[in-house]
C-alpha cells in the first residue's frame, strides 16, 4: 500500500511555523540514521538490536514530522524485527530506502514554497 509523503496540515498544527518546520525536514533529510551504509553494516552482520533502534528512532521522528511514508516503512521495519521475521527485514528496508528517496525528491520542491 502507497502512503502519501508527507501531511503538511498534520505537521503544521504542531510546529506552527512553515519556515521552523522545513528546517526540521532537511534535519531529518540528514540523520545519521539515514546513512544506509550503516544499515547495510547492520545487516551484513545480523545486528538485529542495532536495526530495531535505528528503524524505531526513524519512526519516531517520521512520525513526530508527519511523514507518513517513511512512518509506515520503518513500523514495518521495526515490527519484523521485534517479531523476529528475519525473512522480511530486507524487503522491509528496501521499502524504506525507497520511502526515503521520494521523501528527498519531494523536499527538493518544498522548500521552494
Amino acid at each position: 500500500m502507497s502512503h502519501p509523503i508527507f501531511n503538511e496540515t498534520e505537521a503544521l498544527e504542531r510546529m506552527l511555523d512553515k519556515d521552523f518546520l522545513k528546517e526540521l525536514l532537511i534535519d531529518f533529510a540528514n540523520m545519521k540514521e539515514l546513512d544506509w551504509k550503516v544499515f547495510d553494516n547492520y545487516l551484513l552482520n545480523n545486528d538485529t538490536k542495532s536495526m530495531e533502534l535505528t528503524s524505531h528512532s526513524i519512526k519516531g521522528v517520521a512520525g513526530n514530522l508527519a511523514l507518513t511514508g517513511i512512518y509506515h516503512a520503518a513500523t514495518n521495519l521495526n515490527d519484523a524485527l521485534k517479531l523476529g521475521h528475519l525473512d522480511n527485514v530486507k524487503s522491509c528496508f528496501e521499502q524504506l530506502k525507497y520511502e526515503v528517496e521520494r521523501f528527498r525528491i519531494f523536499l527538493h520542491d518544498y522548500l521552494k514554497s
